[in-house]
């Protein structure tokens, strides 16, 4: 978890960039974080762009799926 936006969160180690090179949409992304139970962030948070230190606002377990579950399992497939 580093500071920036919700969506580095999510596409790490990737940047925006490369997620639109790899056709990755933002509803794919959002589309993941229902996946892990998540989906309510991106509302709470209000937004992909929402730079936050995510150490900070998020649980251990929202940290967990985030960077366990969303990055091995969904979006790098």
């Amino acid at each position: 978890m580093t500071v920036g936006t919700l969506r580095d969160q999510v596409i790490y180690p990737d940047n925006v960039e490369d997620q639109r090179r790899r056709g990755k949409s933002d509803a794919f992304l959002a589309d993941i974080l229902d996946k892990v139970q998540l989906g309510y962030i991106l509302e709470r948070e209000q937004g992909w762009d929402s730079v936050q230190d995510w150490m900070d606002v998020l649980s251990g377990g929202e940290k967990q799926r985030i960077a366990v579950r969303t990055n091995s399992l969904c979006y790098n497939i």
